[in-house]
This record gives C-alpha cells, structure tokens and sequence, in this order.
C-alpha cells in the first residue's frame, strides 16, 4: 500500500469487496521507533494555537498541535517542559510518602482535558445548527444538529476538543440525505465536568446513541474513534465508520506519561491499576487494536502522514487487524486540520454513503 496515497477500494454494503483486499498492507512491514510509535513524520501545518499550559499530549495522544518548528520530532518525543518536570518532582516526592495518594494525584492529571477558545468558524457552523441536549450519567450534556433526514450521523471529537471541531462533515452530509449530530463529551466544551476517560467516553456514546435512535454512522476523530471502538464493542450498533487519526493503545500513552513525569515503576504500576478500576473493565477492553478482529461494520481510516499526536503507521495496523477496513493517508494536515480539508470531508461523505471512493492515488491538499 502506498502511504502517501489514497488507495482505490469500494464496498458494495455487504461486506463484499471490490477491487484488491481491504487489508493489503497485512505483509508490510512497519518502521518502528524504539517506542513503537511507528516513524515519525514532519512537523505539520497547522493553524491551531498551542497550549501554553500543554504538558505533551493527551491521554490518547490528541492534543492540539502547536507552530509550525524545523524539527521533525514526534510529539511524543518532543522535550518535556518545565511544568511537566515540577510536577514530576512532585509526584515522585509524594510516592515515597504514600504511592496511592501519588497514583491519585496523577489520574487526576491523566484524565483531565482542556478546554480551548472556540475560532470562528466553529461558531458559523453552529450558527446553521439546531441546539440540543442529552442527558448521561455524568449530566446534561450539549449537542447540536444539522438536517432533518431519517439517517443519522454521530460526529465524535478528540480529547480536549468539541463537537463543533467536525462541523465541516456537516453540510456535506445533510447534501447526502442525512442528520448530523454532534455534542460535547463530559469534561469537554460546554458540557459539565473537569474529568474523563476513554472508558466513560464510550458509555457516554452509547447513552446519546439510545436517545438518538438508530445510527446510520460515526465520525470519530482521534480519541472519539478510541472511544467508539470501545462503544461498539459494548453493542453500540451502526452500518459504517469513519476514524480520522485514531490512537494506538492506552498503554503507550500510559507510558508516555510516565515518561513525561519520570514515574518510578511502583508509581505507574499503581496508576494503571488506579485506572482500571475506574474503568471498571480489564486493561484490553481499552485497547484498539485488541478490539479490530471483532468488529462487523466497514471502517475507513483517514490519517495525515504528518500527525505528531498519533501514529499513521498505528493507525496501518489497526486497518490490518480490522475485518473491513480501508486506509487512506494525506500529507501536509497534521492532527487537527485534517477535519475541515474538502477531500477529507468529501471521502468520508462518499464512504458514508455507500458511494465508490474515487480519489486519484496522490492525494495531496
């Protein structure tokens, strides 16, 4: 498979393929990083402002993406900075002390997102939208949506992001006879709460889900495709998917994060076990690429060769252990422009719609 192009298959619907394989890349080898992030891509593009008080990535590797550097490092490779070392510091003090307490302190840091100024043209695309609230577990929850038609649409967002984030899918797809929904996650936007987790993430899913009726399809960007897999294996139902950079597992991140505040190894053994109990599953239940085999519907996987918040050639092999599973790669959007590029968009619209993927093998914006 060529990663820098958008590869020529189509589903009839059934399940059945025409043209090659959907998992033609399942004898190619991938380049690995010592950490096993797969190799790393150049510094992307991107109009997004960076964080000032960002301490690395997400839990799932989807923080927004800073400016545009010579470096080519991986954002999980990137020097940690000074808050992220005090904070270490801290920890490891406090473990010596009592380790659970430190465990608490650093799920507390691991499951808390950001909330980030909304740009303008996520408010012209609410402006088109209808308001809506879901109820959940964790309270009232904000939503909006588009269109009217029978067939809905759930767009899904990242860690620290908004369902506003993917209004660009919106218009194109109430074009194509559909409804499309989107709403802030607990933690997230203008939703109540300060914590989450992958886990919850998904529960969450399958609540908006039921109270939206039957699901045609999903949109889900980077942690949303984590928590959607998650969904779907709780008997979350839908005809297609569609993930724009997904993760890899938990525990890469997981790791990243100790690495980030030089965790001892007790300390992070305490954390992963502090995690697991929250989320009330086993730690495999959370992981992506341990899901893929199970799953029936098609998924088409959308990823910017030059993310460096979450890995392209992950993202390969979760296409690989996928029964139905298409991969196209862009280059030049990074992790977050990738949602509002006309191609992109149109792709996952024609996918969504049972439509050929007619798209020339470069696929460059």
């Amino acid at each position: 498979m060529q990663t820098s192009s958008f590869e020529k298959t189509e589903f009839d619907g059934s399940g059945n393929q025409d043209g090659p394989p959907l998992t033609t890349a399942a004898n190619e080898p991938v380049s690995a990083l010592p950490d096993g992030s797969g190799s790393k891509g150049a510094e992307p593009v991107s109009s997004a402002k960076p964080a000032s008080s960002r301490c690395g990535p997400a839990p799932d590797g989807s923080g927004t993406q800073g400016k545009k550097k010579k470096s080519s490092t991986s954002s999980l490779d990137r020097p940690f900075p000074f808050s992220a070392r005090l904070l270490g510091t801290l920890l490891r003090w406090c473990g010596h002390l009592s380790p659970q307490f430190a465990a608490w302190i650093a799920e507390g840091r691991f499951r808390s997102p950001q909330r980030f100024k909304q740009p303008q043209r996520e408010k012209a695309w609410i402006a088109k939208a209808k308001p809506l609230t879901f109820s959940s577990k964790n309270g009232p929850l904000k939503g909006i949506s588009w269109g009217n038609a029978q067939r809905t649409v759930l767009l899904v967002h990242g860690w620290s992001g908004r369902g506003a984030q993917l209004g660009a899918f919106a218009q194109p797809l109430v074009d194509r006879d559909f409804r499309v929904v989107a709403f802030d996650g607990p933690g997230h936007g203008e939703s109540p709460g300060k914590q989450t987790s992958v886990s919850e993430f998904a529960d969450t899913l399958l609540e908006v889900a039921e109270q939206l009726g039957p699901l045609h399809g999903i949109v889900g960007h980077s942690f949303g495709a984590a928590a959607a897999t998650i969904a779907l294996h709780r008997g979350l139902s839908l005809k297609r998917a569609v993930f724009v950079a997904p993760p890899s597992s938990p525990e890469r991140y997981l790791r990243y994060f100790s690495r980030q505040f030089r965790l001892p190894p007790a300390l992070l053994n305490a954390l992963r076990a502090r995690l697991v109990k929250r989320f009330g599953v086993p730690w495999e239940e959370v992981d992506l690429h341990r899901l893929a085999p199970s799953m029936r519907i098609p998924l088409l996987i959308l990823h910017d060769l030059e993310d460096r918040d979450t890995s392209p050639e992950l993202s390969k092999k979760l296409a690989r252990s996928w029964p139905e599973a298409l991969h196209k790669t862009t280059k030049g959007l990074g992790h977050t422009r990738i949602l509002r590029d006309p191609r992109v968009v149109e792709t996952a619209v024609q996918f969504l719609g049972s439509s050929p993927l007619d798209q020339p093998e470069t696929f460059q914006p």
